[in-house]
């Protein structure tokens, strides 16, 4: 192994990763005297300036200038760039430098970059269950970032509506077709630090669960991130309040808080590669109670949970179906076991003729599978 250092005008051969194998030579830019390896040419002269050199010359052209400037002058005028630019290119370096701001620029500009009050209502609490769910919170050198990411505008935009409405300065950008926005606060991310874990793992702030109204919009926020209104698959007509995550554990505490609440949820495993378990809304008295204590933010999210409507038929107990399969084991007529009993004819005869395929009242089709997610998700657990 030869460990001698290389003078300029020395070769070596190096190899794409296709495999195929070019000449290089080390030379200096004859401006800052940089050392490099180019591709050696021998027709005509190798580059005598470094990339940096060449592109300080070329800035010297002012019609090189001038297509640089009104490239700049595009970016300047998307929203959300006004603060990267400025960040970027301080100083002289911004071709806008000296540049007059209009009064409203000047107005936010004269605003605190950072005013987070933390509070207990629901603003607060959807903000915390919106960055749990689907956010991102990162530490870098100078910065403490908590931000929310998405294809879709929708949700992005609700994460910067709640920073406006909690006074918040909340910066948006649009980097390869995704709408981001995010805050730039150390005590927001230490705030939110102790309960946002790597591999979409959390834990819910006991906050929450001590304040009703934060609670309430903790879970608007996270079912805005991570759930929707889909048609059941256990009814034909009925639909279901779902919502899905890669671990159980963050699921049994969305549970347990909708619990607090007076809204009774289920868990279901999946065997997804992202995804763990389901949890889902199904009873409508269930829904409706969701719907009115929670709710979503997302107008079509909300807008299925309006247009949903009661199940068809009518709901028999558990007694009424014991006794109507007693009498009719005995010789009963589905019609005086109507009379009997106040269950339908039509109802009866299914039960008792279909009962190998699930004809079975709503409530003991609920309770059997339940019973059986409960079994799968207790294997899963231990």
């Amino acid at each position: 192994m030869n460990d001698e250092t290389p003078n300029i005008g020395d070769t070596r051969i190096s190899v794409y990763p296709s495999g195929a194998k070019y000449r290089q030579i080390l030379v200096a830019c004859v401006q800052c005297g940089k050392e490099r390896w180019q591709e050696y040419r021998s027709k005509g002269s190798n580059r005598p300036l470094c990339s940096v050199c060449a592109g300080k010359k070329k800035m010297e052209s002012p019609s090189f200038k001038e297509k640089i400037l009104a490239g700049s002058r595009k970016r300047w005028d998307r929203p959300g760039e006004h603060e990267r630019m400025s960040e970027s290119m301080q100083g002289e370096k911004n071709h806008f430098y000296g540049k007059a701001h209009s009064p409203e620029a000047l107005e936010t500009m004269s605003k605190p970059r950072v005013n987070v009050n933390i509070g207990h209502n629901r603003e607060w609490g959807y903000l915390v269950g919106l960055v749990l769910g689907d956010g991102w919170i990162s530490q870098g050198k100078k910065s403490y970032k908590i931000g929310v990411s998405s294809t879709r505008a929708e949700i992005v935009d609700k994460y910067y509506d709640c920073c406006c409405k909690l006074g918040i300065h909340c910066s948006r950008y649009f980097p390869n077709g995704h709408h981001v926005a995010e805050v730039v606060s150390k005590k927001l991310y230490l705030y939110l630090r102790p309960y946002k874990y790597a591999d979409f793992h959390f834990t819910i702030p006991e906050m929450v669960y001590k304040h009703k109204e934060m609670s309430r919009g903790f879970l608007r926020g996270f079912f805005d991130a991570e759930g929707g209104v889909y048609p059941s698959k256990d009814s034909q007509t009925g639909v279901s309040i779902e919502c899905w995550s890669k671990h159980i554990d963050n699921l049994i505490q969305v549970k347990e808080l909708l619990g607090m609440l007076g809204i009774e949820s289920h868990l279901h495993p999946e065997k997804k590669k992202q995804i763990s378990a389901r949890l889902f809304i199904s009873d409508y008295k269930n829904r409706v109670l969701f719907r009115d204590l929670v709710g979503f933010k997302i107008i079509r999210k909300h807008q299925r949970l309006l247009n949903m409507k009661p199940p068809i038929g009518q709901d028999y107990t558990i007694e009424q179906y014991n006794q109507a399969m007693d009498l009719r084991g005995r010789g009963f007529t589905c019609y005086e076991i109507q009379k009997l009993t106040g269950v339908n004819h039509n109802t009866v005869a299914g039960w008792y003729c279909f009962k190998s395929n699930g004809r079975l009242p709503r409530i003991l089709r609920q309770q059997i599978i339940h019973t059986k997610n409960k079994k799968e998700l207790n294997d899963i657990v231990t």
